[in-house]
């Protein structure tokens, strides 16, 4: 730990070279790779050696709730390195202590910050990016995953009652309010990868739940900046990470119900999701959560829509 509670790389740490990994990556030898397996721990993620990244910085953004500490974790696997954050341990010990070492950590000794932005907390370090990886959820699970954090202060743990039977007042006061907060965000994301300033990827969470490996792919890939990784030691990594026990992949133990596509939907009532559909139909349609006619058999189709509209049609 440094002074201010940071937890950095000992003098006699190996650290590694971003350049370095990057090319161990992007190259098909098998030799190389075998020489350079001591960098990829799936317990003990090294850290960057801290030369300049002006080319590479990926910010991670997310809504909490939407599945970042998973995709942390697949992200760690695969480099082999230490996650940031741009939470400040004010708040996100807890994550230091389970195993998210760079909570606090914006600086070159990490390649990938994980944000909340644009929803910022304060006095959080500020950093800059060149590429832009988003995670995105069901507001349906997110929203009720959200609540269980703020009433339990638990990433794990659901509360022993159901809100919407003991407290039906309040927690349509918190669909509402926290999906506002949800479609503030994500239009904002929307907004970005329009401009085009920097490159985006969108990743759904769960795709990742139900079929990670397009996912693996389309990331590191994304990572690299390569079109194709066909018989590189990046795809050699994926095909480990993927062998590996699910339990791996996991900083904390999820909830049976985060392991099920809208599992939550019962929980609100027929008012609550027609003000969702209304409400946040452009996200619901970007994400690939609308059911339409026109492609009945979506399996994340958790809105139904009739399909008549031309603009969301065109988010789809």
């Amino acid at each position: 730990l440094d002074s201010k509670m940071h937890i950095v790389a000992r003098p006699e740490t190996p650290v590694i070279n971003l350049q370095a990994l990057m090319s161990l990556l992007k190259s098909k030898d098998e030799a190389l790779w075998q020489q350079s397996k001591w960098m990829f721990d799936k317990k003990h993620f090294r850290y960057l050696d801290g030369a300049p990244n002006p080319s590479h910085k990926v910010a991670f953004c997310s809504f909490p709730r939407s599945g970042n500490t998973f995709l942390r974790k697949y992200l760690e696997l695969l480099t082999g390195i230490q996650t940031g954050a741009d939470n400040t341990l004010h708040v996100n010990v807890h994550l230091q202590m389970q195993g998210c070492r760079g909570e606090d950590t914006v600086d070159d000794t990490v390649w990938v910050v994980k944000s909340h932005s644009p929803w910022i907390m304060p006095e959080a370090p500020v950093f800059k990016a060149n590429k832009v990886l988003v995670i995105v959820r069901n507001p349906l699970d997110t929203g009720l995953s959200w609540l269980h954090l703020c009433a339990m202060n638990n990433h794990a743990t659901k509360s022993p009652f159901d809100y919407e039977k003991e407290y039906p007042n309040y927690f349509d006061w918190w669909v509402k309010d926290s999906c506002t907060h949800i479609n503030s965000w994500m239009l904002q994301m929307m907004k970005d990868a329009k401009y085009r300033d920097v490159p985006m990827l969108f990743i759904r969470f769960e795709d990742l739940i139900m079929d990670p490996e397009p996912q693996l792919y389309n990331l590191m890939r994304f990572m690299l900046g390569v079109k194709d990784l066909s018989g590189t030691n990046a795809e050699r990594r994926i095909k480990e990470v993927l062998a590996m026990d699910t339990r791996v992949t996991q900083t904390y133990n999820l909830k049976e119900s985060t392991k099920k596509n809208n599992a939550n939907v019962h929980r609100y009532t027929p008012e609550q999701l027609a003000w969702i559909s209304e409400n946040l139909k452009e996200f619901i349609h970007f994400c690939g959560y609308a059911k339409l006619p026109q492609d009945p058999n979506n399996n994340t189709g958790f809105f139904e829509y009739d399909g008549t509209d031309e603009a969301m049609n065109r988010q789809y």
